[in-house]
């Protein structure tokens, strides 16, 4: 029974493997059933070493003291692992192992080479291949039943620690032996997995581990000779009340300390941005256009410097080296994408700039493209911080990463953030003692090769590469100021900035770049206060552990556990009001795109997208901030505070309650856009727009069918309160002046309304149509708001717009749709209805609650 007992020891540990998304995807399919396996092991063997009453309750609570253990150790030991990623002290032990084990290894530039019989591998030897957090678990959920023994509890829980310290060399070996075979030549037709997965899979790890569970039952035998059974009596005794009551404030106080980061005091928010060491790559000097296309005019940092523009006074320089006369004009300095070499002088004044106060966001790139990291790192080394010269991507599939800011530790840079995806990031080098905003996790950081485009390296992870945890934002504080590092430029260029909540970390950055560091009585208290009560708890466990450690030694655990719990959630649900984002100057125009009613996609620009082009809008979405509006993607019910709603190919019905408070918003001034197709099978158009007497249906068109455009004036829109364009029967405004003729502007036909069958709208003022009177866009009032409804919405999609990078002549045909989509949102969609137009609220009220 004492191998079962281990074994569940070392269940419940490998669990974490699959519940933890640190080398591949959450699994709770196999780590749920893991755990629960390993939980009735650790009690059955127990209950049956151990046959006395309420025995299986002491092995309960010294099973949850050892999972509470794990939980207060894991996070330490990311941040750990993250700021110290390498062990390159233990390579030439390593090596010697290895060579012991009958391997031809050598040592050389922080990586062992294996000579095989037809090539020379080299691995590199890091935390996470070490088994780290594995092992880390093992011991945790171990300790508490060795440290609550009366007898020997030193010897064998030094004993433990030793058996896994001696392992974790030995299984490394064992998996660069196994490793080789896998990248063997012979092998290539047979092997299952990369020889990186030896190292990096679930699977592999739970089951390179399972030697521990025998070498705990050879050398620690079970059980004791003094059987560690609670004394449940005790638990309500004064002073293990005191012990624990100690140990919980200790816990509560010493996590507020970490975690409750001063806000600080603000300032002016005028900001400086770089474009004298940044020149070559991500320029902002010119907006975005309706004029200017390519990739040129989306690469860049237009889009950026507009929304920095709506929340601050900001400045570019172009011309100017650093001196503290110019940075003293400022409180917030942008360095990005940085191409040329900063001289001493201005390091230094940037740094005296950071030190008295100032904020100073350094944002790279991968690969030191353009000598990014070169040139960044002497500037960022000076607040501990350097940018490596490699390129971070997703483990398991090589994807981009994408970053989910925890529950528990997350840094008010993503207080506002929920979700955000990256697009090829360098690592971070971090002190331990600074703020590691980004950890990626499942990621694995690629060697750079000059030799390539872009310093690409294979985009592979490789047996001397690092894989697992690695830092790609951190904050430092120094004197007054503070400093950011950000290592992804391209999330934040014009094509990819409106994505997602990339907009929310960009206010959020400035917004805690914002503050001036200040002392805070309360951090002060809460240093002292830590010293005083991890003082006095000591005392009174030393008091207490002599007749008592079977019953304080679990009870602190949890106790702690539940104190860090405790005060890390009320920090984390404060964080938002703590940090709020910064009030715009100027009020915006936001255009919701409701995505999860619709089936549309937003695939990233310089990405060929894994769905249709006829599904994929990225153009027609971003192309909004060329009229200065800012296209979001919201929630439905989030969308309804946006000055206007777009739904492209609805798919999903709204329920009675939403169609009510859809009408609503129209009523009172919103805005709707519905856009449909004919390849949109699951289309719920009609039950969305019914209410609003207007429909779509399926006609033949002709082959050859023209649809035109005509101007509409804001008080010939139809009201459609009367039902009366519900049938069909379409009120036309005056004579029609074209303006634009889809089958003329191109020798290939476009996509889109040239479909055959198509939709036809009915219902509204006609915007466009076919020659033989069938509208294929209305637009109608509502109460004062409005609603347009076009079809087909692949006119707008990647089939005809093409992405956002594309080279745009003066006579290409897109640029005619490209106006269309202009005049549609500025002149029919966003402009004000006539005061003059009778409200249709009621009766839409009505016909949305039946």
């Amino acid at each position: 029974m004492s191998f079962l007992l281990w074994f569940g020891i070392l269940a419940i540990s490998s669990s974490g493997l699959f519940g933890l998304s640190t080398f591949s995807p959450r699994d709770l399919g196999v780590a749920i059933p893991l755990f629960l396996i390993g939980c009735a092991c650790y009690l059955k063997s127990f209950t049956s070493l151990h046959q006395k009453r309420f025995a299986w309750a002491s092995g309960s609570l010294y099973l949850v003291a050892g999972i509470a253990l794990a939980g207060i150790l894991t996070p330490l030991a990311f941040f750990a692992m993250a700021s110290s990623h390498r062990v390159d002290c233990l390579i030439r032990p390593l090596t010697l192992l290895a060579n012991v084990c009958g391997m031809d290894a050598a040592a050389s530039q922080g990586e062992i080479l294996v000579q095989s019989t037809t090539q020379l591998v080299p691995f590199s030897a890091n935390w996470e291949k070490l088994g780290a957090l594995p092992s880390l678990w093992f011991l945790c959920i171990a300790l508490p039943l060795l440290m609550s023994k009366h007898e020997h509890w030193r010897r064998d829980s030094l004993k433990l620690l030793a058996i896994v310290s001696l392992y974790a060399p030995l299984r490394f070996v064992g998996l660069m032996t196994l490793a080789m075979v896998e990248s063997s030549p012979s092998f290539t037709n047979f092997t299952r997995w990369d020889s990186v997965d030896i190292f990096a899979s679930p699977q592999v790890q739970a089951l390179s581990f399972l030697p521990l569970a025998l070498f705990g039952t050879l050398l620690i035998p079970w059980p004791p000779i003094s059987p560690p059974l609670i004394r449940w009596r005790s638990l309500g005794t004064r002073k293990h009340v005191v012990a624990i009551a100690l140990v919980i404030v200790t816990a509560v106080v010493a996590t507020t300390h970490s975690q409750l980061r001063s806000v600080g005091a603000p300032k002016a928010g005028r900001v400086l941005f770089d474009e004298f060491h940044g020149s070559k790559w991500a320029k902002a000097s010119r907006p975005l256009d309706k004029e200017w296309y390519g990739r040129q005019s989306t690469y860049n940092y237009a889009s950026l410097y507009a929304l920095l523009n709506r929340y601050f006074f900001v400045d570019l320089n172009s011309t100017s080296h650093y001196s503290k006369a110019l940075l003293q004009n400022y409180d917030i300095l942008i360095i990005k994408t940085v191409d040329r070499p900063f001289t001493p002088d201005e390091i230094d004044a940037i740094e005296a700039f950071v030190f008295e106060g100032g904020g100073l966001w350094l944002i790279g790139d991968h690969t030191d493209i353009l000598g990014m990291a070169t040139y960044t790192n002497p500037l960022s080394e000076r607040f501990g911080i350097r940018f490596n010269r490699d390129a971070v991507n997703r483990l398991h599939d090589r994807q981009f990463m994408t970053y989910r800011p925890p529950s528990l530790f997350r840094h008010p840079l993503f207080a506002h953030v929920n979700e955000i995806s990256l697009m090829t990031s360098c690592s971070l080098t971090v002190p331990w003692n600074e703020e590691n905003a980004m950890l990626g996790t499942n990621v694995f950081s690629d060697h750079i090769d000059y030799s390539a485009p872009s310093f690409f390296g294979n985009v592979t992870p490789d047996l001397n590469e690092d894989f697992g945890i690695i830092s790609t934002a951190a904050a430092v504080r120094h004197g007054k100021g503070r400093v950011v590092a950000f290592a992804d430029s391209t999330i934040l260029s014009s094509f990819a900035l409106a994505y997602g909540d990339r907009p929310e970390f960009v206010l959020g950055t400035m917004g805690y770049l914002n503050h001036r560091n200040s002392d805070n009585p309360l951090t002060q208290f809460l240093a002292v206060a830590t010293i005083l009560l991890c003082l006095c708890t000591t005392a009174a466990a030393l008091i207490h552990a002599r007749s008592q450690r079977a019953t304080l030694v679990p009870s602190a655990f949890i106790a702690t556990a539940l104190g860090m719990l405790g005060s890390s959630n009320l920090i984390q649900c404060s964080q938002q009001e703590r940090h709020p984002l910064p009030d715009p100057k100027e009020k915006t125009t936001e255009i919701a795109f409701v995505q999860d009613r619709c089936s549309f996609h937003l695939p990233p620009a310089m990405i060929v997208p894994q769905v249709p082009p006829e599904r994929s809008f990225d153009v027609f979405y971003l192309w909004m901030q060329r009229l200065g509006h800012a296209p979001r993607v919201r929630s439905f019910a989030d969308a309804l505070h946006a000055e206007a709603v777009v739904f492209i190919n609805p798919s999903k019905e709204l329920s009675n309650q939403e169609l009510i408070e859809l009408h609503e918003y129209v009523a009172k001034g919103g805005k709707l856009l519905v856009m449909d197709s004919i390849w949109n099978d699951s289309s719920t158009a009609n039950a969305l727009l019914t209410p609003f007497n207007l429909g779509v249906r399926s006609r033949l068109l002709s082959e050859h069918s023209t649809y035109t455009s005509e101007p509409i004036q804001s008080g010939e829109l139809a009201n459609c309160a009367d039902g009366s364009c519900a049938t069909g029967d379409i009120k036309r405004p005056s004579p029609a002046i074209e303006v634009l003729q889809f089958d003329d502007v191109s020798a290939e036909p476009l996509s889109g309304p040239c479909s055959i069958p198509s939709l036809e709208v009915l219902g509204g003022i006609s915007l466009f149509e076919t020659k033989d009177g069938r509208s294929l866009g209305t637009v109608t009032a509502y109460g004062r708001g409005r609603v347009i409804v076009l079809v087909d919405s692949t006119t707008f999609s990647r089939s005809a717009m093409g992405t956002p990078i594309d080279e745009i002549r003066e006579n290409d045909p897109r640029r005619a749709l490209f106006d269309f989509q202009y005049r549609l949102i500025d002149e029919y969609l966003l402009s004000e209805p006539s005061s003059n137009l009778a409200s249709a609220a009621p009766a839409a009220q009505k016909a949305g609650s039946s």
